[in-house]
Order: structure tokens, then sequence, then C-alpha cells
């Protein structure tokens, strides 16, 4: 679809390497002008349509919430809500990952100072913000989250996995 300026024509979309192997849901895409984006699908985007935690609508929000508040987050560009994929701008090929693996210990020492008080930050204007909480869908509010964890523990109790061993 037509969801970038000028049109330009998908030049070739290749998978994006992460530490583990290549991300399942993240594509770069190369445009004819040479310019990249990255195609995010959101796997569940189609049961969230149209609630107010619409997947792809929540991207695009907190993405702008986030930039409105100095954090370097990559730009929306578009989303393909058929397909449930936000476009976003290609930022840069360079992770925080190859950073500090080449970089010298001073820099990369400031790079993860840098990392963890930008996450901080993001933290605190989504903590704080008035508004966010419509945008998390039933059942990942944080009472609902932290209950789930605890449940686990009966779960794990010694009784309940007797049954799991073979004698």
């Amino acid at each position: 679809p037509d969801v970038l300026p000028n049109h330009p024509r998908v030049a070739s979309i290749t998978p994006v390497a992460t530490p583990g192997g290549y991300h399942a849901s993240v594509r770069r895409i190369t445009l004819s002008t040479g310019e990249s984006v990255f195609a995010k699908r959101h796997l569940f985007a189609r049961m969230a349509l149209n609630q107010s935690y619409d997947l792809l609508a929540v991207e695009e929000e907190v993405t702008r919430l986030l930039a409105r508040e100095k954090c370097h987050v990559p730009q929306v560009l578009g989303v393909i809500v058929e397909a449930g994929v936000v476009i976003l701008r290609d930022v840069g090929r360079r992770t925080l990952d190859d950073a500090i693996q080449q970089d010298p210990p001073v820099k990369c020492t400031r790079l993860a100072t840098e990392a963890v008080d930008a996450f901080a930050h993001i933290q605190k204007i989504l903590a704080t913000h008035p508004d966010t909480d419509r945008l998390v869908a039933p059942g990942c509010e944080p009472d609902s989250v932290r209950q789930s964890f605890l449940d686990v523990r009966s779960v794990l109790e010694h009784e309940n996995l007797r049954a799991l061993v073979c004698i």
C-alpha cells in the first residue's frame, strides 16, 4: 500500500538479526530511494483492532508521547492495518550490543549508563502519564500481571510437581 511519502518501490526485504538469531516479527525494507525502514508485525493486532488497546494505534500514540518527552524512539511512518504492521523509520544499523562489543571500555560504561537512564526515563513517563492506563489490554495491567506471578507459586509447590516426577 501507499504508506510512505512519494510511494517508493520496495527493493528488498531482509530479516533483522538479533543476538539470539533473527527477530520473528521485524523486517528491514530497503526502498528504491536507497533508504530503509522497518516493518514490525503485531501478531495479535486484529484481535485488538478498534479497542482502546488497539496495538497499532497504541504503538503510534506511545511513540509520539515518548518523542515529545525527548526519548529517542523511531518515528512511526505509517500503519498497514489489514496486515497488522507498523512502518518505522530506520535510525541506523549499529545497535547498543554492537557498541558494547566494539567500543573502548570507557565509552561502553558511558553508553550503558545512558541506556539505563533512557529506560528509566521511559518507565517514568509511562508510569506517570495520566492517559496511559486506557492503553493497556485487560489482564495486562500491573495488578493482574503481579497476581499472575504470585499464582505461579502455588503451581510450583512441591506437591503439585510430584506428578511430573517418574520414579
